[in-house]
């Protein structure tokens, strides 16, 4: 969230949910994805496949 707080945000139980797939850069979307210690962002493209982790 702090890489991409227009993409990401918490919520009630204080987990990180995307609430505008859009509202950042590409670049800036990865780091946030590489950023997370837990690995708990999973990027995927178009088709639907796993791109990260």
């Amino acid at each position: 969230m702090a890489i991409a707080p227009q993409v990401f945000q918490l919520d009630d139980e204080k987990k990180a949910v995307v609430i505008d797939p859009d509202g950042d850069t590409e670049e800036n979307i990865w780091a946030a994805a590489e950023a997370c210690p837990p690995k708990a962002i999973i990027l995927d493209d178009d088709q639907g496949n796993q791109m990260f982790p």
